[in-house]
C-alpha cells in the first residue's frame, strides 16, 4: 500500500500545510505542498549567465543507484556546481560533492540512459558554446567524464538543447540525439544536429546525415516516439524561428527501416512559430501519441500566439490542431518553456504542466472531455513569480512512493522547489518499472496498453525529450480512479522486443516486469535450476512485491502454471523435472517422496501441474526412471 513519510506528517504541521489541505479538499483538490527544505533537496539555482535568448537548466530524475526510486540530477547552480541528489525512501542525501564532477559551465540540458549497458544509467549534458558532457555511471553515485573516448564532439562548440536517447536502429543499443541551436554570433550558421548512433563499443558515431535527421533548424528540443505504432521510434523536434523565411518549423521524421523521411507538411506537426518546450503523450486516451509544444506569446505575436495541441488522428499519421477546443491555446502575456503530459490526479486523464517564464505556471486538468482547466491556483503548483526567479524546466516522479506524481523545479536566482502531490492519493495507480531485455537495461522507448475497468491508456517510456532540457521519471505511471485492479497490461519492448501480458493487477503498488528471457531465475545468476524450483514453490500465492521473476504468466498468483512453464526451461537447461532429491538420478528416493505426498496438493512434487499429487505425476516419474 501506498504510504506517508515522516517528512509528509512534518511538512504538514511545519507552516499550516494541513490547514491548507482541509481549506483545499472543501474546493475538491487537495494541494501540493513546497517540501524541499524538509526532504533535504536543498541546491540554490544561478541567474542569467548565458547569452541572451538561450536561458534557462535542465532539471530531473534519473534512477541513478538502480534501486528503483528516482534521485535528482539539476544544472546550473550556482558557481555552476551540478547537482546530485540520492533518493532514500523520499528524503534526499547531497552526493554533489563527491560525484567526481567539478564545476562545469555553460551547461544546458540533460538527458540519462545506460549507454554500456553496465546496468546503471549514465548522464549526457548539454551545454552552450562549450562542448558537451558524457559522465559514464560508476556507481555509488560517482562520474567519469568519457566524452572525448566515446567519440562525442569536443572541437565545435555548438549551443547545445535538449537530448534524448533511444534506439533507433534496433541493435539493442541507445543512441543519442543532440539539438543544437542556431548559432548567430558573427552570422556563423553552426546548429546542425547531431544523431550518436551507439556502436556497442563504448563510442559513438554521427549519423544525422547519413540517415536524414541533420536538421540545422534552430531545434531547442526533441522526442523519441513511436508514433505511428509500428514497432520503431520516430523523432519529433521542436524548432525556433518557424515564422522565419527559410526556416522549416517544427519537424516529424518517421523511421523507416533505420532511416528516415521528414513528414512534418504530410503529418500537419511542422507548425510554425517560436517553438521552444515540448509534451508528448496520449493525452485524448485513443492509443496514439499527441504533441504540444510552447511558443512565445502576446499581442505582438498574434495570431501566432497560440500553442499547438496536435492530435493523432491514428492509423492515418496525420496531426489535428485542436488547442482551442481544449482551451489550452495559452494566450497570454507570459512566454512558456517546459510543458508535459502527466495524471497528476490518477483519474485515468493525462493532464497538461506548463512552465511559464515569468508567472504562474498552469496546470491544466483533463477531465476525459474538453476543455481542460487550469487549476494551477487552486493546486498551487504555480511557482515562484518574480521576475527575477524565471522559470524554465520541471519534471515529474514519485518521489515519496505514495502512489502520486510530484514535481521539481528549479527557478533560477534561488533554492529549487519540490512540489509534493496530495490529490492523487486519493486515487489508484499502477506503476510498472520494466526492466530491459539486452543492454538497454532501462528499456527506454518499451511502451505498453493498460486496461483498467474498461479505460485503456498507453504510455511509453523516455529519456529526455520531455518538457525543456529535462527529464521524467522512467517508470510507466497509470492512475486508475477508483478500480481495484487493472484488467491487463500488454508490455512491449523496444527495437521489436518480447511482449508480455499481464492480467489481474494490483493497484497501489509499483511493480518490476522483467522480459521473459529471466523469469524464473529467482536467484539472479542467469540459470534456472532446482534452487530456482524451490523459490517458486516457496511463493505460490499472490504475487509479492520483489517476487514477480517468479509469476511466468503473469496473472500475480504463482501457481502450477508457472511451475509448468517454469519446467520447460529447466529441461532445457538439461536437468530431469523427475529429479526430486536433485541428485542427478531418477530413483527410489524420488518415488518415495511422490508416494509420500499422494493425494495432496504438494507443488514440488506435482509433475504434471494438475494442482494434486496422483497417477500422472507416477507415469512422468517412471517414464523419466534411472
Amino acid at each position: 500500500m501506498w504510504r506517508f513519510t515522516r517528512s509528509q506528517v512534518v511538512a504538514c504541521l511545519v507552516a499550516g500545510a494541513c490547514t491548507a489541505l482541509v481549506q483545499a479538499d472543501r474546493r475538491g483538490v487537495a494541494p501540493f505542498t513546497l517540501e524541499a527544505q524538509q526532504r533535504g533537496l536543498l541546491f540554490t539555482m544561478m541567474n542569467f549567465p548565458q547569452q541572451t535568448g538561450f536561458y534557462g537548466f535542465g532539471c530531473g530524475f534519473a534512477d541513478l543507484d538502480s534501486d528503483g526510486d528516482s534521485d535528482v540530477v539539476i544544472v546550473g547552480g550556482a558557481a555552476w556546481i551540478v547537482g546530485i541528489f540520492e533518493n532514500q525512501n523520499g528524503t534526499f542525501v547531497n552526493r554533489s560533492a563527491t560525484s567526481g564532477l567539478p564545476p562545469l559551465g555553460a551547461l544546458s540540458g540533460l538527458a540519462s540512459a545506460d549507454y554500456d549497458g553496465d546496468g546503471d544509467m549514465d548522464l549526457f549534458l548539454s551545454r552552450v558554446l562549450e562542448a558537451p558532457v558524457l559522465l559514464r555511471n560508476n556507481g555509488n553515485f560517482t562520474f567519469s567524464d568519457v566524452t572525448e573516448l566515446a567519440g562525442i564532439d569536443v572541437y565545435s562548440a555548438r549551443i547545445g538543447k535538449g537530448a534524448c536517447w533511444g534506439d533507433y536502429n534496433g541493435d539493442g543499443w541507445v543512441d543519442l540525439y543532440v539539438c543544437n541551436y542556431l548559432h548567430i554570433s558573427g552570422g556563423e550558421h553552426a546548429s546542425e544536429n547531431y544523431l550518436y548512433r551507439n556502436n556497442g563499443d563504448g563510442t559513438f558515431t554521427d549519423v544525422a546525415t547519413e540517415v536524414g535527421v541533420n536538421s540545422d533548424s534552430p531545434s531547442f528540443e526533441a522526442v523519441w516516439t513511436d508514433f505511428d505504432r509500428d514497432g520503431d521510434l520516430d523523432l519529433y523536434l521542436s524548432n525556433d524561428r518557424g515564422t522565419t523565411p527559410g526556416f522549416p518549423g517544427n519537424e516529424l521524421f518517421r523511421n523507416d527501416g533505420g532511416v528516415f523521411t521528414e513528414i512534418g507538411a504530410k503529418s500537419g506537426t511542422n507548425v510554425k512559430l517560436n517553438s521552444m518546450g515540448l509534451a508528448c503523450g496520449d493525452f485524448n486516451a485513443d492509443g496514439f501519441v499527441d504533441f504540444y509544444v510552447t511558443n512565445t506569446s502576446g499581442p505582438q505575436l498574434a495570431p501566432e500566439h497560440a500553442f499547438p495541441l496536435l492530435l493523432s488522428q491514428g492509423a492515418t499519421q496525420t496531426f489535428q490542431s485542436e488547442e482551442l477546443k481544449w482551451g489550452v491555446a495559452h494566450p497570454s502575456v507570459y512566454w512558456a518553456w517546459g510543458a508535459f503530459f502527466f495524471d497528476w490526479n490518477n483519474d485515468r486523464h493525462l493532464d497538461l504542466y506548463v512552465i511559464n517564464q515569468e508567472g504562474p505556471n498552469s496546470l491544466f486538468h483533463n477531465s476525459g472531455a474538453p476543455p481542460a482547466v487550469d487549476i494551477a491556483l487552486e493546486a498551487a503548483i504555480g511557482g515562484p513569480t518574480p521576475v527575477a526567479r524565471s522559470k524554465f524546466c520541471a519534471a515529474y516522479a514519485d518521489i515519496d512512493n505514495d502512489g502520486d506524481l510530484d514535481i521539481l523545479l528549479n527557478p533560477l536566482a534561488g533554492p529549487v522547489d519540490l512540489y509534493i502531490n496530495h490529490e492523487g492519493s486519493k486515487r489508484g495507480a499502477v506503476r510498472l518499472r520494466v526492466i530491459g531485455d539486452g543492454p538497454n537495461t532501462g528499456a527506454i522507448g518499451a511502451n505498453a496498453d493498460l486496461t483498467a475497468d474498461g479505460v485503456t491508456q498507453f504510455q511509453e517510456i523516455y529519456a529526455g525529450g520531455q518538457s525543456y532540457l529535462g527529464q521524467n521519471e522512467q517508470i510507466l505511471h497509470f492512475g486508475v480512479g477508483s478500480a481495484k485492479q487493472a484488467t491487463s497490461a500488454i508490455v512491449r519492448w523496444p527495437s521489436r522486443g518480447p511482449t508480455r501480458t499481464l492480467s489481474n493487477i494490483p493497484v497501489h503498488q509499483q511493480w518490476i516486469v522483467w522480459p521473459p528471457a529471466v523469469l524464473g531465475d529467482a536467484d539472479h545468476d542467469g540459470d534456472f535450476d532446482f534452487a530456482d524450483r524451490l523459490a517458486i514453490v516457496a511463493a505460490f500465492g499472490p504475487v509479492a512485491p520483489g517476487q514477480e521473476r517468479l509469476d511466468l504468466d503473469g496473472t500475480f498468483v504463482i501457481d502450477s502454471a508457472d511451475m509448468l512453464l517454469f519446467k520447460g526451461k529447466f529441461e532445457a537447461a538439461g536437468l530431469r523435472w523427475a529429479d526430486l532429491t536433485n541428485d542427478g538420478l531418477v530413483n527410489g528416493a524420488d518415488l518415495a517422496m511422490l508416494l509420500g505426498g499422494w493425494g495432496s496438493s504438494g507443488a514440488l512434487i506435482d509433475l504434471d501441474g494438475s494442482g494434486r499429487v496422483g497417477g500422472g505425476d507416477l507415469a512422468l516419474l517412471l517414464g523419466d526412471w534411472g
